[in-house]
C-alpha cells in the first residue's frame, strides 16, 4: 500500500510540474508577443486617440485587463456610450506600470 501510495505521489509530482513548465510557457510567450507589438506600435507624436476596440487589436488584450488598467490609473475618454483612450496616455501607463 505504501508503495502505491509512493508511486501515485510521484506520478501527482509529475503532472503538477509539467502543468506549471506549460503555464510559464504560455505566459512567457503572451508576453514576448505584448513586447512585440509594442515595439513594432507606431509612435504618435499626434496624441492619436484610439477606440476601445484598437486597444485590445493593438495590445491583444481584453476587456478585463483594460478594466483592471482603468481601476488602476488610465484615464479613458467616455464620449456618449463609447470609449477612447490617448495613445501616449496608454503607452506612458504600460511603460510606467508595475506587473
Amino acid at each position: 500500500m505504501t508503495n502505491i501510495h509512493t508511486n501515485l505521489n510521484s506520478v501527482m509530482d509529475l503532472i503538477i510540474d509539467t502543468k506549471i513548465e506549460q503555464y510559464e510557457q504560455t505566459i512567457n510567450e503572451k508576453l514576448s508577443q505584448l513586447e512585440r507589438k509594442l515595439l513594432t506600435a507606431h509612435t504618435n507624436p499626434n496624441n492619436e486617440i484610439l477606440q476601445q476596440k484598437e486597444v485590445f487589436e493593438l495590445l491583444g488584450i481584453g476587456r478585463r485587463r483594460l478594466k483592471n488598467w482603468v481601476d488602476r490609473g488610465l484615464k479613458e475618454i467616455r464620449i456618449d456610450n463609447r470609449v477612447y483612450y490617448r495613445y501616449s496616455e496608454l503607452m506612458n501607463f504600460i511603460e510606467n506600470s508595475k506587473p
